[in-house]
């Protein structure tokens, strides 16, 4: 099995795919996938989401929750946050929730997801397991970077 030609990219729609899928999931809802920036959690980027009507939309809520976000995601476990007065609409009126993505001891992102009603027990297994899904992903992502400056340290000359 070869390596993706973009790897990127690869990312991206895995991101993107797991996003539609954690919407899903949470009874159509609202998905926002956030990563860690470089400079650890304090710093988050939105890489993905879904159920929004518009991309705008999605980017404007994203911008809003941004460091509320980045605080619940340092915290032990799933974490509900109060929207004070950021509009999600119908479809985050159940709730909105703080998934760390999490690897071992390494936090990736979080994956927040507004959902319009409570979730069920079974709702909730399964956007557990889509948390689980991404944050592996991103962590190949960071091996294979940590891996591929490794490899470019040691071919080079001394």
């Amino acid at each position: 099995m070869s390596a993706p030609a973009n790897p990127s990219a690869a990312l991206a729609q895995v991101l993107r795919t797991g996003a539609t899928r954690a919407a899903r999931a949470a009874g159509g809802g609202v998905v926002l996938l956030y990563a860690a920036g470089e400079s650890g959690p304090e710093e988050v980027l939105l890489r993905a989401a879904a159920g929004f009507a518009a991309p705008e939309h999605a980017r404007t809520a994203g911008s809003a929750l941004a460091p509320r976000v980045g605080k619940a995601m340092r915290a032990n476990g799933v974490s509900a946050i109060e929207m004070d007065g950021i509009a999600l609409g119908a479809r985050a009126a159940g709730g909105v929730r703080v998934h760390p993505l999490l690897v071992g001891s390494q936090l990736h992102g979080a994956l927040v997801v507004g959902s319009p009603a409570a979730p069920t027990a079974e709702q909730a297994e399964r956007i557990a397991e889509i948390v689980e899904g991404i944050a592996i992903h991103l962590d190949h992502a960071r091996l294979a970077r940590e891996c591929s400056a490794l490899s470019a340290k040691s071919a080079a000359p001394d």
